[in-house]
C-alpha cells in the first residue's frame, strides 16, 4: 500500500469540497479534510487503512481525517465526495467518532450536492456561512443517527501515525536514505521495524523504497530536465546505472531509454505524487 498526504491550498470561505465523479479511482492517500463518499448509481468500494467497504447505490461512508484511504468506483459507476475541514467539524469529532465507517443510515448526499452548487452559482450574500452551516449539519445528523464511541488513542492508530511518519520521510529523503537511519530516528530495532512496516504496507521496506526512487527517475526522464540516465540514476539514490536499470525493468517493464513518452507510474505501479498531490486517476471524470 502505497499513500501520500493530500495537501490543499486555496483561500475560499467555504469550508467544504465536493464534486460529483464518473468511474472514480485514486491512489491511497491521506488528508486533514473529514470525507464523506456517496455512490449515487453503480458500485464502488472505500477501503480505508485495509478494510474494504463496498457501497452500493445509496449507501455512504465517512472517513475520518488522517487515515490513509482509496476509492474505487465500478466502471461507469458515479460517486459524490464530500470533504469538510476538520476545525468547522471539530464541536462534533473532536470528543467521539462513529463505530462504523459505512453509515447505516445514509443522508440524502445529492440534495445535498444540488443545494451547495445552488448557492455557488448564485452568488449570494451569506453563501459561504450558509454551505458551511449546511455541512456542519449533515454532519450532526450523521452522528444522531450512527452509533459513536468516545476518541482514545488507539494502537492502530498509534500504527498508522508511525506509517504515515515513515512514508512521509522516505519521500523526503528517499535520494539518500539509508534502513538503518529509519529505524534509528524512529526507535526500532531493524527486526522490529522490518515487521510493522510490513505489515502496514504488504512490502519490505527496501521494495518501498525502490519505488519511490523509480517513480521519481519516471518523472526526470519524461521531464524536460536534460540529465543523462546515469545522472538520473545517482539523483534518484542508486548506487550503480546497473542497478538502477535492472529495478526500473522490473518495476516498469521498460528500459529508461525505451520508456514511452505517455507512461503513467500509476497505483498498480507504485506511483507516487509530489506536491501539490492530487490522488484522482486520470480515468476518473468530474461531472
Amino acid at each position: 500500500m502505497f499513500a501520500r498526504h493530500e495537501k490543499r491550498t486555496g483561500t475560499a470561505e467555504e469550508k467544504i469540497r465536493i464534486a460529483k465523479w464518473l468511474n472514480l479511482k485514486n491512489t491511497a492517500h491521506w488528508h486533514d479534510e473529514t470525507e464523506l463518499v456517496y455512490c449515487e448509481s453503480g458500485e464502488c468500494d472505500v477501503e480505508i487503512e485495509g478494510e474494504k467497504i463496498p457501497l452500493l447505490k445509496g449507501e455512504c461512508a465517512l472517513v475520518e481525517s488522517g487515515k490513509i484511504h482509496q476509492i474505487h468506483a465500478r466502471d461507469g459507476s458515479v460517486s459524490i465526495v464530500l470533504l469538510i475541514d476538520s476545525e468547522l467539524l471539530s464541536p462534533i469529532v473532536k470528543t467521539h467518532r462513529l463505530k462504523c465507517s459505512k453509515l447505516s443510515h445514509a443522508p440524502d448526499v445529492p440534495a445535498f450536492y444540488a443545494h451547495v452548487q445552488a448557492e455557488l452559482k448564485g452568488k449570494r450574500e451569506y453563501r459561504s456561512i450558509i454551505i458551511n452551516a449546511s455541512a456542519l449539519t449533515l454532519i450532526a445528523e450523521i452522528f444522531r443517527a450512527e452509533e459513536k464511541e468516545k476518541r482514545s488513542s488507539s494502537h492502530a492508530n498509534q500504527r498508522y501515525a508511525f506509517l504515515k511518519d515513515v512514508l512521509a520521510e522516505i519521500e523526503a529523503e528517499y535520494r539518500f536514505l539509508r534502513f538503518e537511519d529509519v529505524c534509528k530516528k524512529f526507535g526500532y530495532s531493524p527486526s522490529h521495524f522490518s515487521r510493522l512496516f510490513t505489515s502496514l504496507t504488504g512490502m519490505t521496506f527496501t521494495k518501498y523504497l525502490t519505488a519511490v526512487r523509480i517513480g521519481h527517475a519516471v518523472e526526470l526522464l519524461q521531464s524536460s530536465d536534460k540529465r543523462s540516465v546515469t545522472e538520473i540514476a545517482g539523483y534518484c539514490g542508486f548506487s550503480s546505472i546497473r542497478n538502477f536499470n535492472r529495478y526500473f525493468k522490473d518495476f516498469t517493464g521498460y528500459t529508461p531509454r525505451s520508456l514511452p513518452a505517455d507512461y503513467e507510474f500509476s497505483q498498480n505501479t507504485f506511483r507516487l505524487y509530489r506536491d501539490p498531490f492530487d490522488p484522482t486517476e486520470k480515468n476518473s471524470v468530474l461531472l
